[in-house]
């Protein structure tokens, strides 16, 4: 599983409420700056964080795949002065409404109802 740090506290897996929804947090450990996971040799670099909770979108829904987007809480805040990390830049809400603007969608899943 893959995701993005969006706060010190949180991270964002595009897998989402389909996949984080039947883990349970004790099975599942954060490596930060593991980019390529075949490619790793010791523990150089990279840190290892235990998962607190994980938070599917209330209104998920499996059999239309609606809402399919969750967090995950690390246990531990990461200190982005001292680890060299930055989380993800998100919009503010004074940033406005973007509608009818181009965006970029990173991720993996569904690009259509029920994978087709």
């Amino acid at each position: 599983m893959s995701g993005i740090l969006i706060s010190f506290r949180f991270g964002f897996p595009p897998e989402a409420a389909h996949c984080i929804k039947t883990q349970s947090p004790t099975q599942l450990e954060i490596w930060l700056r593991a980019h390529n996971a075949s490619h790793i040799r010791g523990n150089e670099r990279l840190i290892k964080l235990k998962v607190r909770r994980l938070i599917p979108h209330p209104e998920w829904d499996a059999d239309t795949v609606s809402n399919d987007i969750g967090l995950i809480e690390l246990s531990t805040p990461i200190l982005f002065s001292s680890q060299n990390l930055n989380p993800v830049c998100l919009p503010s809400k004074d940033d406005g409404d973007f509608a009818g603007e181009n965006g970029t969608v990173v991720g993996f899943g569904y690009t259509r109802p029920h994978g087709w």
